[in-house]
């Protein structure tokens, strides 16, 4: 191993360890980066774990409340007639004045609570001081009353957009579009992919995209420009000799998801609460063979 490529090895798993022990990384455990890290040093791809580290974006708590409020502050967010960025926030705050909006989960009848759409509208209400009765699960969207000018509908990543597409079909929630055509509606993200924003306004013209942070396929590990700043013939690919490998030892990201995460993706993308099927298995993928770096 030449010089360089160690000094940018040890650089880059020291950097790691300092974002962890300051909370930068607040959710990461220093004990299981390690098991994670050492995977590639007992196959000898440290290079590999290295530029994955570097590479790595990781949103904590305070990172993905900083989003959500960008997110609802935004101008795309505002009407015309907004006095301040804070006015959507302030409106959702008030107990006894209906501000006219309802925030909504993006979540299907058929799964649990505890999915990520539920999690940031927590989040939401908590940092933000939204009022509860503000909020409705899906189903209820139906039995609002006229006077609700706009829906939001709340999550924390869009990747492909075809989680959207069947939550809307699935939910019920085109016969809402078609029962309030002039109901404003706005599906707000702490990020999104601009593959699944373009799907998203492909298939639902009406609906207005929002998010904090947007990705693109640039951001992909492979492909994109995340490599693109190691000035080393052929160093690419490389690394994707030494993936490919580990993909097919360990099986990542198993059948239904591949090894390049949903849709080839291939991100690098993370929050503390979870991580999207969109990034690399490679981080979150957990099985008896392969130790992951962060939960899905």
């Amino acid at each position: 191993m030449e010089r360089d490529e160690r000094l940018f090895i040890d650089g880059t798993k020291e950097r790691a360890q300092k974002l962890i022990r300051c909370g930068a990384w607040e959710g990461i455990d220093h004990g299981r980066f390690e098991s994670w890290f050492n995977q590639f040093v007992a196959r000898q791809k440290e290079l590999l774990g290295a530029c994955l580290l570097d590479n790595f974006i990781f949103r904590g708590k305070g990172q993905v409340e900083a989003l959500l409020k960008a997110a609802l502050c935004s101008p795309a967010m505002l009407t015309p007639a907004a006095k301040w960025d804070g006015e959507v926030v302030e409106a959702l705050g008030s107990r006894r004045v209906d501000p006219g909006i309802r925030l909504a989960p993006v979540i299907r009848l058929d799964q649990p609570p505890t999915k990520s759409g539920t999690y940031v509208l927590r989040r939401l209400a908590k940092s933000l001081r939204i009022q509860d009765k503000w909020m409705l699960w899906p189903q209820s969207l139906a039995e609002m009353p006229d006077s609700v000018h706009t829906i939001v509908l709340v999550d924390d990543f869009c990747g492909s957009g075809k989680q959207f597409s069947d939550f809307v079909t699935l939910t019920g929630f085109d016969e809402v579009m078609r029962a309030r055509p002039k109901c404003r509606i706005v599906y707000l993200t702490v990020a999104a992919h601009s593959c699944g924003i373009k799907k998203v306004q492909d298939e639902f013209a009406r609906v207005e995209f929002i998010a904090g942070e947007v990705l693109t396929p640039q951001h992909g590990f492979f492909g994109g420009e995340r490599l693109s700043r190691i000035k080393v013939d052929g160093i690419e690919e490389r690394l994707k000799t030494d993936y490919d490998a580990i993909a097919r030892e360990v099986s990542l990201g198993g059948k239904k998801i591949g090894p390049y995460g949903f849709e080839a993706q291939g991100l690098t993308y993370a929050f503390d609460h979870g991580t999207p099927n969109n990034t690399l298995p490679i981080y979150w993928y957990a099985s008896e063979d392969w130790t992951p770096l962060v939960n899905r």
